[in-house]
Order: C-alpha cells, then structure tokens, then sequence
C-alpha cells in the first residue's frame, strides 16, 4: 500500500481544504490536515510559505532515472547509467516505451520529483550549495536531518512557497546501519522509525532558522508549513507506521518550543505543520492518530495537574 502523490492531473482546479486541527500545548504546535490533489502545485496559499521536501541524501532529485523502485535500497555512490545494474532496476538508460511495472514510480508520482522538476537547473545549483555549506567536501545529507533553500525557478513563480526543508527520511527496509552490522528485522525498523521522526523534527528547526527571512508570518509569529506523510511513497514505509511515526512525533513530543526569530531576537513561537494528503482514506487514518495522540496528551497535562495539585495540598 502505498500513498498516491498526486491527483492534481484530473483535479485541477481542486482547491485544497483544511479538514481538522490539533495544537500540542507542550511545543505550541499546530497539526492540521489538508485535502489537497498535490501538495506541490496545489499548495495552501501565501499563508504557508514552506515546504517539507523528502529528499535523498545527495539533495539531487530523481533526476538518475526515469523511473525507480519503492523502498530502496539506493544505488552506491558514484552510481551511473551504463553497464552497471541497479540492484532492483537492472539496465534502464532510457523510457523506451517499457512500462514502468509493480513497485516502481515514475519522479512526477513523488514530491522530490515534482519540487525538482519545478525548481529545475536554479534548484539542482542551490542545492548542491547548501549541500556543501557545513563543509566543502560533503557529498551528502545524513538520514534525518534537513536543510532549506530558497524556492527557485518555477517554484518560486507558480507556488506560494519561498523555502523548501529538504529532508533525508530513511528507507524502510534499508536505515544505514552503524558500521554495516547486521541487524534482525525488528532492530531495522525500530531505527528506520527514529530516523523518520527525526526528520520531523529537524525540519521544524531549520523552519524557525529562516523564519525571519519571511514576509509573512500570518502577523502572530506563527511559522506554517506543508508536509507530505514522510515515508509512505518510495521510502518503504507501511503507511500505517508512517502515519504513528509522524503522531506521536508531532502530537506526542515534549520538546521545547521553537525559538523563531522576530525582530532580529529570539523569542518563543508557534508552528503550524499541514499534512496534505490526496487520498481520503489515508486522511482519515492520520487524524484517527492524530485524535488518539492528543487525547494521550489531554489525560497526562490532567494527571500532571491532579499531581501538582496533590503536592500543593500536603504542603
């Protein structure tokens, strides 16, 4: 089972609708859940200036292939085109009218196809710039971090985005695994899963680092932004884990809240995170997560409070 990207081709002129919100109280954000045929070219309005990218660790697009497998494994480095297979492809130099076949995606069925055909050559250059930022000879970005570039090229004038958070989800059933140990099957998951969360996370810091470089911040200091369901289109994920990982990541974190600069200082802001989801069944299993996630949170800020109550009395 597998997320439908996009359905903007035969709903054009669809136009996206919030369903439902949460705020989590404990890092003041803000979940909603959007129906939205694409979450690229179908976007939530000048309101929602950042998008959450899935993007692969070279931050290159899937520019290698016309078409290539869910759930990975990737090519080695220095991968090319030629005499060599990929492991799960085999040869592939050109679409040569083949059919693209059973767990395999064309780059327009995924967000990082669709944010790099928009963004084109300007995107490939920024990039490869902030690939480089933190160190000259970095090749790529490790799975769970993120890094934000300008919206460039067609994404700057056919959207409302002015950021993109490229972030680096992990493969399923292929995480890097510390010093390539094996591992059991459960282990696998188990840090597939963190490092999905983590990319969560990561995107909402870089978020509040370019924060200030925003004209609009819906005049409140509130950061909003547009995600896909990290992990349940080419990165493997069973939709279902994909849709707990970003739960109880989002409603169910006790992290600080975010310091989003205002007025060039530091202060402590809200951010907004809007799911947009094509498919109504997928929605409605996120927001039944989503429910079960801040009804957790309700029952423990009450228990916290009959406790703290509790003390205050015997004192």
């Amino acid at each position: 089972e597998r997320i439908t990207m996009s359905t903007a081709w035969y709903k054009s002129r669809s136009v996206p609708q919030r369903i439902r919100s949460w705020h989590n109280k404990k890092n003041q954000l803000t979940v909603e859940v959007w129906d939205t045929t694409c979450i690229v070219t179908n976007d939530f309005g000048p309101n929602y200036p950042l998008l959450i990218n899935p993007a692969n660790p070279q931050l290159t697009g899937v520019s290698k292939f016309p078409y290539f497998p869910v759930g990975g494994p990737q090519p080695p480095d220095g991968f090319q085109i030629s005499k060599d297979a990929h492991p799960i492809m085999g040869y592939v130099s050109q679409w040569g009218g083949m059919s693209v076949g059973s767990g395999m995606m064309f780059a327009a069925n995924v967000v990082d196809g669709l944010v790099h055909q928009l963004g084109s050559k300007e995107l490939a250059a920024v990039c490869q710039e902030a690939l480089r930022q933190p160190q000259p000879q970095q090749q790529r970005i490790q799975e769970g971090d993120a890094v934000a570039t300008p919206a460039v090229g067609k994404l700057l004038s056919e959207t409302n985005y002015k950021y993109i958070i490229h972030t680096i989800p992990p493969f399923y059933n292929h995480p890097p695994l510390p010093n390539d140990q094996d591992q059991d099957e459960d282990s696998i998951h188990a840090l597939s899963k963190r490092l999905l969360a983590e990319s969560y996370r990561s995107s909402l810091r870089i978020a509040a680092t370019v924060s200030s470089n925003l004209d609009n911040d819906n005049g409140n200091g509130t950061i909003c932004m547009a995600s896909p369901l990290l992990g349940a289109g080419c990165r493997g994920f069973p939709v279902d884990v994909a849709i707990e990982v970003a739960a109880q990541t989002l409603m169910g974190d006790a992290t600080s809240t975010q310091q989003v600069k205002q007025g060039g200082q530091l202060k402590q802001g809200s951010m907004t995170l809007g799911f947009g989801i094509p498919s109504g069944e997928i929605r409605e299993r996120l927001m039944d997560a989503l429910d079960c996630e801040y009804d957790k949170n309700i029952n423990s800020n009450h228990n916290n409070n009959s406790n703290n109550d509790g003390k205050r009395e015997r004192q």
